[in-house]
């Protein structure tokens, strides 16, 4: 009965995003619309399986330090880290938290068309007076595109014992292109 009390209420919280955050009607023959859509489609199921497992959380209150490793990065979004290292994953990346600074390693083994290099640099991190996290983010993606994102971020860890940059408010943003067309 539990289960499905669970069940009920993620669906209510999926019909309640789906209501206020509709995806626009795109022309059914273009493919490349097509394509955006379903990309919006799976952005949008993986935003609400992470709003499922943040459901359950309390505030991490500790500093973090050292090494840890997250499967994506999404800035606007939030992110997860964690202490231990995946036996394998399709994108893998390391982040050591030292002195301010976060110092960034890409570990994925193996591109392919549709995921592209991942680089940060000058990334730094503080710990604010309210318990959040001021937190900057430099660098570029696939050798396509820079981008600089700074924001405060609350550090919540979950019924998993993960950890996750919640993002606050996002303070700044700006992205341009490397290569112009």
């Amino acid at each position: 009965m539990k289960v499905f009390k669970k069940i009920l209420l993620l669906l209510k919280i999926i019909f309640f995003i789906s209501c206020k955050n509709p995806i626009e009607k795109k022309e059914v023959g273009n493919e490349f619309n097509s394509y955006k859509v379903k990309k919006e489609l799976k952005d949008k199921i993986r935003l609400e399986k992470e709003v499922k497992d943040t459901l359950y959380f309390e505030i991490y209150d500790k500093n973090i330090s050292g090494d840890y490793y997250s499967k994506s990065i999404h800035a606007e979004r939030g992110f997860y880290i964690k202490k231990e290292k995946p036996e394998s994953d399709l994108f893998l990346y390391k982040l050591n938290f030292k002195k301010g600074k976060i110092e960034f390693e890409d570990l994925t083994e193996f591109y392919d068309c549709g995921n592209g290099v991942l680089s940060l640099k000058n990334s730094t991190y503080k710990k604010m007076e309210n318990g959040n996290y001021e937190i900057q983010i430099n660098g570029e993606y696939a050798y396509e595109s820079s981008f600089f994102i700074r924001g405060e971020y609350s550090l919540i860890i979950n019924k998993k014992k993960e950890l996750f940059f919640y993002p606050v408010e996002i303070l700044e943003h700006r992205k341009e292109r490397i290569f112009a067309d």
